[in-house]
């Protein structure tokens, strides 16, 4: 998910942020898998009760690896800075696209669970409206980390000869999307509808491919990066190569953003689809090309 990280050289532990973690039952379980060298975890959530329980569930099971942070994920841009993966599971409504939104803008790998379409109405996605500045060619972005927390928040400088400034801000979900909010909102009662599984799959699915469209077009990577190709999804980037004999190199690195849809069985959730979004390395050392 990340270049930093690979099999043979692992540089960091990643940084995995939950948004809406509630009581950290799924963060919880990946700080103890994965390991404090593999993940660092951190919980976003509104609830300061269940932040609470979390944090109690993480100490009796004796984790140093995951933090815990009350505070509204469509601001908690502080908390999402720098993210590898964004995680949210059961993402209730409009929640699923704050992560995304925080995926796309921090150039994160994702997976996504979403729940219960029409929930959250009232929630704003973070958006990044750069998808087009990036004409320059050769310019450092910088790290374009806005304060997300209002619509003025401060975006980092285009270097490009031909690229402008322009900040985060927050947006409703149907411009996050880039849909009619008619039709989303009818989409979102599709999906919702009872004993109709053919219908409401089909619109689950269809909210699903939307979102990881929109995603697609606004992701990009936040940290290090030297220069954009001419498509929005895919990036160039300086990685440091392992050290040589005169002491180190860079190579440049490529990689774009592979979304997709994918299922688990029904069982466990009639919600049962995820998008999942990985960093493909297009070029590059194989040691390098961890998805």
């Amino acid at each position: 998910s990340h270049p930093a990280y690979c099999d043979r050289n692992r540089r960091r532990p990643l940084r995995v942020v939950d948004v809406g973690g509630g009581k950290g039952h799924l963060a919880n379980l990946v700080a103890e898998r994965l390991g404090e060298t593999v993940a660092a975890v951190r919980v976003v959530d509104v609830s300061r009760s269940s932040v609470r329980n979390g944090m109690m569930r993480a100490r009796r099971r004796n984790l140093d690896n995951v933090a815990y942070e009350a505070n509204d994920a469509t601001i908690a841009t502080e908390a999402v800075r720098g993210a590898d993966v964004i995680v949210a599971l059961h993402a209730c409504g409009a929640l699923s696209d704050v992560a995304l939104g925080h995926a796309a803008a921090e150039g994160a790998a994702f997976v996504v669970c979403p729940c219960c379409y029409r929930s959250n109405p009232q929630l704003r996605v973070r958006i990044r409206d750069d998808d087009d500045g990036n004409d320059g060619g050769g310019g450092d972005d910088g790290k374009g980390d806005g304060d997300g927390g209002d619509n003025d928040g401060e975006g980092g400088d285009n270097g490009g000869d031909g690229g402008t400034a322009t900040p985060d801000r927050l947006g409703t979900v149907a411009e996050w999307l880039d849909v009619d909010s008619h039709n989303l909102e009818v989409l979102k009662r599709a999906a919702e509808i009872q004993g109709d599984i053919g219908t409401s799959s089909s619109a689950m699915h269809s909210m699903c491919a939307l979102r990881a469209a929109a995603a697609q077009k606004r992701w990009r990577h936040g940290e290090r990066m030297a220069t954009s190709t001419t498509t929005t999804t895919t990036t160039t980037m300086m990685l440091d190569e392992d050290e040589d004999e005169d002491g180190g190199s860079e190579v440049k690195q490529t990689y774009r953003l592979s979304a997709e849809i994918r299922t688990f069985p029904i069982g466990f959730s009639t919600r049962n689809l995820c998008i999942v979004g990985k960093k493909v390395l297009l070029d590059g050392p194989p040691n390098h090309r961890l998805l």
